[in-house]
């Protein structure tokens, strides 16, 4: 009985992991399309410059994967009250970190912008 839970929640974390993959695809794909073609490398920028992206990417990231995981907590999971699992109370749920993770790791403009922070003379 406590092993067929244990199955419950690892199914329930790799369907939500494959959501979050697909939501941060999509999030890194609305972050590019909206900041790609004002992020060039080829003009020189100042640091406050840079920063300043950061803090705008951070911020559209994050309000992005506070949709998408409110939209992923809402998904119906085929294994609901199973043993009494609940597939909204998973901690990768509640977090979101999955999300974000994703979103970051898939978006391009990201990786531009931490290149230059790696290229910063302070």
């Amino acid at each position: 009985m406590y092993n067929l839970f244990i199955v419950v929640k690892i199914i329930g974390i790799i369907f939500a992991i494959l959501w979050f993959a697909i939501f941060g695809t999509i999030n890194a794909k609305i972050i590019d399309y909206l900041f790609l073609q004002n992020i060039d490398d080829e003009k020189p920028v100042t640091n406050l410059q840079t920063f300043s992206w950061v803090v705008i990417l951070t911020i559209c990231v994050s309000i992005l994967c506070f949709f998408g995981r409110n939209i992923i907590e809402r998904i119906p999971f085929v294994l609901e009250n199973v043993q009494a699992f609940e597939f909204k109370r998973l901690k990768e749920i509640k977090s979101g970190s999955i999300l974000l993770f994703f979103s970051i790791l898939f978006s391009s403009a990201y990786h531009k912008i931490i290149k230059r922070i790696k290229e910063l003379k302070l």
